[in-house]
């Protein structure tokens, strides 16, 4: 037995049909079960209650056993003072207030049926991955759809709360905190650490003031990257080598804290080579991106905005020097496209939404998800193979939340899919 399956059953007090009564056989009407505490405290605040013929207002503390409530030292916290009803699973000793009378038991393990104990403990003490997949069958599809529409809206919470303390960091300068995800999100999984040290090196007004000049930004990005063989291996490698070494010093550049590049085991398409140039062509086209992804009002809109060319030489070349035995070289992918909006775009729209309180960006950050495939993942495909139906970057966000907050974390109780199985 777990104190959260007990919250969570005190929780649900009010809608238990037989008559509760305390262990001194006074019969307890549930007015208001209190807010749920997850700091310092009793587990439940400003709760409630007729207990016999008296109406109580105060907090409820829950444990397994009354015993607990000395054994976690309550008896010596000011806070526990208010305390109207102690809630337990077994009744094991008496609990004092300071004036000597003693303090109202529930115990509920007469209230709990076996049933709810046996799917509560087939949740809980299995170790896959996700919790429910052998019984999640019989949960009625709205309820999933709810649950992962509720852990889209926590994930995009998540990342949008990162972005307002990246931005507080920054002294509020929105622009800059965008350009570090943009280039983090350009490496993707495999490079997105070493990208955003590159891009934190060279400082956005460094690049505003080069953007015409692409030969320049290709220079900066790769010198920075340290991608640069000191005896180049052509003449295009030979002038950026030259350009960068120029900048370098007129810029004062700090050496960037970089991990060794990931080639291996990547596809070509996503070498940090050809991830470098697209980003530098993306600031060479572009002009205040971020506005402009802001005024976007679809999908369709931002992604003309991400739809750009390799340069010149990153159309026949993969690394410096070695060129494509195959066909010219693809710019940046549509699939590339959608991950950015996903995980850049549409977090930022979230989040300077919320800054703003401006509800039309915050619903066209969730329109947008709405309006892109499904992403194609490890993740996603686990709960697909389980029966979730997965059509749109907003099911599949929702379900990489589901699995990062509630089914990894076994936060069943905290899940309506597991409040529907375990009831």
């Amino acid at each position: 037995m777990k104190e959260d399956l007990l919250q969570y059953i005190w929780s649900m007090a009010r809608y238990i049909k037989e008559p509760m009564f305390t262990i001194d056989r006074q019969q307890i009407k549930v007015k208001n079960t209190g807010e749920l505490n997850r700091f310092a405290g009793p587990d439940f605040k400003e709760a409630i209650l007729s207990i016999g013929n008296k109406t109580w207002a105060g907090h409820v503390e829950v444990h397994v056993f009354s015993s607990d409530w000395n054994r976690h030292k309550h008896q010596l916290d000011d806070n526990y003072k208010n305390v109207i009803l102690h809630v337990v699973y077994e009744h094991d000793a008496e609990i004092i207030y300071e004036d000597g009378t003693k303090v109202p038991v529930l115990e509920l393990k007469q209230y709990i049926s076996q049933k709810q104990l046996e799917n509560y403990r087939s949740l809980m003490y299995n170790s896959l991955a996700i919790p429910c997949q052998g019984v999640v069958a019989n949960v009625p599809p709205i309820v999933i759809s709810n649950m992962i529409d509720r852990a889209m809206v926590e994930r995009l919470q998540q990342k949008s709360d990162f972005i307002l303390d990246a931005v507080k960091n920054q002294n509020g300068d929105w622009n800059t905190v965008f350009y570090h995800s943009l280039a983090e999100n350009f490496g993707f999984k495999a490079n997105g650490a070493n990208m955003l040290a590159v891009a934190k090196s060279i400082d956005l007004t460094i690049l505003a003031k080069q953007k015409e000049d692409l030969l320049m930004l290709e220079a900066l990005f790769f010198g920075q990257a340290g991608l640069l063989n000191p005896k180049p291996i052509d003449d295009y490698e030979y002038n950026l080598l030259i350009q960068y070494q120029f900048s370098k010093h007129k810029f004062s550049l700090p050496q960037a804290a970089l991990v060794p590049w990931k080639f291996v085991k990547t596809r070509p398409a996503n070498f940090p080579t050809l991830r470098l140039a697209q980003l530098a062509m993306l600031v060479h086209k572009s002009s205040h991106l971020f506005s402009k992804i802001l005024e976007c009002k679809k999908v369709t809109d931002v992604l003309k905005l991400l739809n750009i060319k390799n340069s010149s030489y990153w159309q026949s070349h993969f690394k410096f020097g070695v060129e494509s035995k195959t066909n010219k070289i693809q710019n940046l992918g549509v699939a590339s496209q959608h991950l950015i909006v996903i995980n850049t775009i549409v977090p930022f729209l979230f989040a300077y939404g919320k800054f703003t309180e401006n509800q039309n960006l915050l619903d066209n950050a969730i329109s947008m998800l709405a309006s892109l495939p499904a992403e194609k993942n490890r993740i996603v495909k686990s709960y697909e193979q389980i029966g979730f139906g997965i059509n749109n970057a907003t099911d599949s966000q929702g379900v990489i939340g589901l699995s990062k907050y509630f089914c990894l974390q076994k936060r069943c109780l905290d899940c309506q899919i597991g409040k529907t199985i375990i009831d």
